[in-house]
């Protein structure tokens, strides 16, 4: 999702700082600065946000457990979401980040139709011609998601986050 994002803004003649956690391996446009902080690591990330007039952030959580694992964990999974592409998704926000006037406001994208995580893992297991399972996370086992390569941490604040989000 940045690093369309980022695509976007750099088409369009924006300077970009793009945040990462390696460098190296960012691939970004040469015209970018690069950033390198991890989200994980707070004290990482003052220096690259020095001077920035605006934030797009992004958790591409699934990939990692994916081709690692062939398994996608998640809390809530009756929950139905309208994914968006990610070009379309990436003109909104650069066009939110550059464009006057977003102040304060919130904007609803959704895709054209809601699936809940199950049915997203089987549309993902099949584009990848793979056996990819779906895992729902309960209050037992959000803990242990450290050990799963994700922080204990942001798997709390996602599971918050989500049970502020559906309890509506």
């Amino acid at each position: 999702m940045g690093s369309a994002v980022v695509k976007q803004l750099v088409e369009a003649g924006h300077q970009v700082r793009a945040l990462t956690r390696n460098a190296l391996a960012a691939n970004l446009p040469e015209q970018v600065e690069v950033a390198e902080g991890d989200l994980t690591r707070p004290e990482s990330l003052e220096p690259a946000f020095q001077g920035v007039t605006a934030v797009m952030s992004n958790a591409l959580g699934w990939a990692e457990t994916i081709r690692s694992e062939g398994v996608v964990r998640e809390p809530y999974g009756e929950r139905l979401t309208a994914s968006v592409d990610i070009d379309d998704f990436a003109a909104v926000v650069a066009a939110v980040l550059v464009d006057g006037g977003h102040s304060g406001q919130s904007y609803r994208v959704t895709g054209p139709e809601a699936l809940t995580p199950g049915e997203k893992v089987r549309a993902i297991a099949a584009a990848l011609g793979e056996d990819v399972r779906f895992e729902e996370l309960t209050p037992r086992t959000r803990t242990p998601s450290a050990e799963h390569g994700v922080p204990s941490s942001l798997t709390a604040a996602r599971c918050r986050w989500r049970s502020d989000v559906f309890a509506r």
